[in-house]
């Protein structure tokens, strides 16, 4: 299914290949942010229905970001993406339907697993 994407990354460099890889997905990236806090004005003004977000930014990092759309929105799906995630917040992150993934995304499987697991989340959290 073709979702409307906002990427959040501080790494311009980050921001593209992701972008590349979700259009060769099929996907839509409706925009992309440079930290958390310009993400949460983008994901309030364009209510995507995915955000793949870094997780360490100036100004407001991932998990600031994960807080503040968590405290009003259930629903937008959510992967952070992170080369320094240990077990205990990636399983926090699980726990609130937000996939973890290894960064630098270079294998588009990741990224669709990614996907279908916040899929299988969000059902979860529906039913």
């Amino acid at each position: 299914m073709k979702k409307n994407i906002l990427i959040v990354d501080d790494s311009r460099l980050s921001r593209a290949l992701n972008k590349s890889l979700l259009v060769d997905m099929g996907h839509n990236v409706i925009d992309e942010a440079v930290d958390g806090l310009d993400g949460y004005e983008k994901y309030k003004a364009l209510k995507p229905d995915l955000i793949l977000s870094d997780i360490e930014m100036p100004n407001l990092d991932g998990l600031g970001l994960v807080k503040k759309i968590r405290a009003t929105d259930n629903d937008t799906q959510i992967i952070i993406i992170s080369s320094m995630a240990n077990a205990r917040v990636i399983e926090h992150l699980s726990r609130l339907g937000i996939a973890v993934v290894q960064k630098p995304i270079t294998d588009e499987r990741k990224l669709v697993a990614a996907i279908k697991k916040v899929d299988a989340l969000t059902l979860k959290a529906k039913n």
